[in-house]
């Protein structure tokens, strides 16, 4: 990889990333296996490994891919091996510890090495400069994985985790830094994206309510597009998957509390243009985990003003179609009335999109997948 010409940017996600070398993948099993009963001491050698690599490079390699470069980049060389050999090797660890983390439970996870790659996970997602990762395709798969690590030990230690974030976003819980740091905060909120978020046992929902209550504050209050869109697409990533399994505790306090506390500001998202992306299918993802008198008297307004994004840009009229389609899920599969007034709604949404003397679907020009889904999902029931 340090080999590689020197003036191209190497993908760390081609060379590094899982399924890119079999045998290479097996290597991380095979240490995930070996810390299953000597977690503290694989941890540790991954962690002298990776401190390794940041030793000075081999002169003579340097000399050797100098002597291949243009004469106006040769002093340049030792600074580009250097950091692709330090984003190589950071990719490398968070990898290992991703599949080792996997392998623990609450029970086998010491509380001191869980307290260790959490500060080491903080550290990185407070740390860097969001511009300089924002202009390295590599340097954002680094920051990905760390997501991902960080979403693997909330998994054992959600309480814990949920708790750092929530006490780093409080930092941010002014106006003016907020306008000041918003790429900061962007990059923390994105952060949390990979959270394992449970709704089962009962301490499991208190703890999740908890969590998305704060952060509905957080929300609540956000300034900024950044800020704003990364929180909706957060909350966005974080609930559908609860959407296709939640029934009753929809009905939780803290549940309830937390989406009240979203949707008036997602809703206000869905008025103004720029926010549109990120309004609507926050918006209908809310009422998707609502309680079910609430989602019987605001899910079709939304759909009526989907129906008016049908003439926008592509992306637009496809983001609009697919919160129909997840809105007549939910109705269908949670919602009971009459059969009478259900295919009276239902109706009117199957002649908005398949109009009637018309061979085209409406809208025109996207994927067909969500017309399909609808389709099914009324001939299911």
């Amino acid at each position: 990889m340090l080999l590689c010409f020197k003036d191209a940017e190497v993908d760390l996600c081609k060379l590094l990333g899982k399924g890119a070398d079999p045998s290479f993948d097996k290597l991380f099993i095979s240490l995930a296996s070996l810390a299953s009963s000597q977690q503290k001491a694989v941890i540790d050698a991954v962690m002298r490994w990776r401190s390794e690599m940041v030793e000075p490079l081999d002169p003579a390699l340097i000399k050797r891919i100098s002597e291949s470069a243009p004469l106006s980049r040769t002093r340049e060389v030792e600074s580009v091996l250097k950091e692709r050999q330090s984003l190589s090797s950071v990719y490398i660890l968070c990898r290992a510890l991703i599949e080792i983390v996997r392998r623990f439970s609450a029970d086998t996870c010491p509380e001191s090495v869980g307290e260790n790659l959490e500060e080491i996970v903080f550290i990185q997602l407070k740390k860097p400069d969001p511009d300089a990762i924002k202009r390295s395709a590599n340097r954002t798969a680094s920051m990905n994985l760390f997501a991902e690590l960080i979403g693997e030990l909330s998994n054992i230690r959600f309480a814990s985790v949920s708790d750092r974030f929530i006490a780093e976003l409080e930092k941010y819980n002014s106006h003016t830094i907020m306008k000041e740091r918003q790429s900061h905060m962007e990059m923390l909120i994105r952060g949390m994206r990979f959270l394992k978020i449970k709704i089962y046992p009962l301490d499991a929902l208190e703890e999740t309510a908890d969590f998305l209550s704060s952060c509905a504050s957080f929300f609540k209050n956000a300034h900024g597009a950044k800020v704003k869109h990364a929180y909706a697409n957060l909350f966005v990533q974080l609930l559908l998957p609860i959407a296709e399994v939640a029934v009753a505790e929809v009905n939780f306090p803290a549940w309830v509390k937390a989406v009240d506390l979203m949707y008036p500001r997602a809703l206000k998202m869905t008025l103004k243009p720029r926010h549109i992306l990120g309004g609507y299918p926050l918006v209908t993802t809310l009422l998707c985990v609502s309680r079910k008198e609430f989602f019987t008297t605001n899910w079709l307004p939304i759909v009526e003003s989907c129906y008016q994004k049908f003439n926008k840009d592509k992306y637009t009229r496809q983001m609009a179609i697919g919160c129909i389609s997840r809105l007549v899920w939910t109705y269908l599969f949670r919602c009971t009335e009459s059969v009478s007034a259900s295919f009276k709604k239902l109706d009117n949404i199957i002649k908005n999109i398949f109009p009637p003397f018309r061979r085209a679907v409406y809208p025109s020009e996207i994927p067909l997948d969500h017309f399909i889904l609808i389709t099914y999902f009324c001939l299911m029931k």
